[in-house]
């Protein structure tokens, strides 16, 4: 376990990279509705498919909002004025851009929209990688995601190809 009080928030050197426990299961307890409803999505009755579909982009979406909600919070638990007001506008800014994009997918074709949220999840990832780089998010983060976006995109791509 890492021992959050020892370090500043922004001293990414001094931070361990050890994944907490906490975090890995529920990660994973997190992408069990992605691969259950994937291969419901091909396993199902065809008259069922479509509900199975919509429930994983509802819960891509969702997952995917919180993801937004992830880099929000770190961007506002910096002290004031670390990052600047002009980072801290681009950051919000990009905190949000996930939501928005996992909502309009609703509203597309199934498989144009779970296609969608597999590449939003990648362009999150990809930010989330910078971020931890340039010290905004713990140095572990970025392994605790790969796996799961791997899984997730797997998911949502077998779905949008059910």
């Amino acid at each position: 376990m890492t021992d959050l009080g020892a370090h500043s928030p922004g001293d990414a050197a001094a931070e361990p990279l050890r994944i907490p426990s906490s975090a890995l299961l529920l990660g994973a307890a997190g992408a069990l509705p992605f691969v259950a409803l994937a291969l419901a999505s091909h396993l199902a009755f065809v008259d069922a498919r479509d509900l199975i579909r919509s429930g994983l982009a509802a819960y891509g979406a969702v997952i995917l909002s919180f993801l937004g909600g992830i880099a929000w919070g770190l961007a506002i638990g910096e002290p004031f004025g670390r990052a600047g007001k002009a980072a801290l506008w681009g950051r919000l800014g990009i905190s949000v851009v996930p939501s928005l994009l996992g909502w309009s997918a609703l509203f597309m074709p199934h498989a144009i929209g779970l296609t969608l949220l597999a590449l939003c999840f990648l362009m999150v990832f990809a930010i989330d990688v910078r971020f931890a780089r340039r010290g905004w998010a713990p140095r572990w983060y970025p392994k605790l995601r790969l796996p799961l976006t791997v899984v997730v995109c797997a998911s949502l791509s077998a779905g949008a190809l059910s």
